[in-house]
């Protein structure tokens, strides 16, 4: 068994959010970037990991595939949007309209789990405040 799917069942009641949709993690622990059999798995054996689909220098223009999409409605309530791209206005500018772009290719509902309901949960969940 791979070192993170060690983590993920050893830690049942953690939840665990991939950064980058696993960008570059996979590629690491074992699948491959972008490998969307691998995350479909994760996916279906872990029910207390989800995933951002902010990526890293590259563009996430693949989630518009039929398969991502497919998969980001499927699991919508796993997964979440998030950036670290804080550093200036303008390269949030250049990003954020294919973000647009993809919640906008998903039902209301899963666009609005990934937008705001499913981190909203987490932090409910847990009650930091």
């Amino acid at each position: 068994m791979q070192q993170f799917e060690k983590l993920l069942q050893a830690c049942p009641d953690t939840r665990i959010i991939c950064p980058h949709t696993a960008y570059q993690f996979l590629e690491i622990y074992g699948g491959k970037e972008a490998d969307i059999g691998y995350i479909t798995r994760l996916l279906e054996t872990f029910p207390n990991l989800s995933f951002d689909i902010s990526l890293w220098k590259i563009s996430p223009v693949y989630l518009r595939e039929e398969s991502w999409l497919e998969l980001l409605e499927r699991f919508s309530s796993r997964f979440l949007f998030g950036t670290d791209m804080t550093d200036s206005y303008s390269v949030q500018a250049d990003w954020m309209p294919a973000y647009r772009s993809i919640l906008n290719s998903l039902s209301t509902e899963a666009a609005a789990n990934i937008g705001k309901h499913t981190i909203k949960g987490i932090i409910e969940t847990y009650d930091y405040y």
